[in-house]
């Protein structure tokens, strides 16, 4: 696993390996804001998602790492009272099927 790679990609100093979850999200330290934080996972995420099929390797290293580290501080917010407004699950789809929306629409000898 080439760490430099990541460190380039993520913009990280490469004498600082491995990053704490801060640098490696690019957050003052002690922030706490889970709306930011997973912010900035996700955009991350993204820019690491460009590398995977060059490089599966590091990009896997390297997601493996941020999604360690939005446990960790998203968790350190919860405990620390600061509200946590990660984006909530969509409500489920609910439908009628009615007798248009099948495939079988007339009758056959058999049935």
């Amino acid at each position: 696993m080439n760490a430099n790679l990541l460190c380039s990609w993520l913009g990280l100093a490469k004498s600082d390996w491995p990053p704490d979850h801060y640098a490696l999200l690019g957050l003052a330290s002690g922030e706490l804001d889970a709306t930011r934080i997973e912010q900035r996972v996700q955009d991350r995420m993204a820019k690491l998602r460009s590398y995977q099929i060059a490089h599966p390797e590091e990009a896997t290293e390297g997601m493996n790492r941020l999604a360690q580290a939005f446990i960790y501080l998203t968790e350190q917010a919860s405990k620390n009272g600061s509200s946590i407004n990660l984006s909530p699950p969509p409500p489920p789809v609910t439908r009628v099927v009615t007798k248009e929306d099948t495939a079988v629409n007339r009758r056959t000898v058999v049935d």
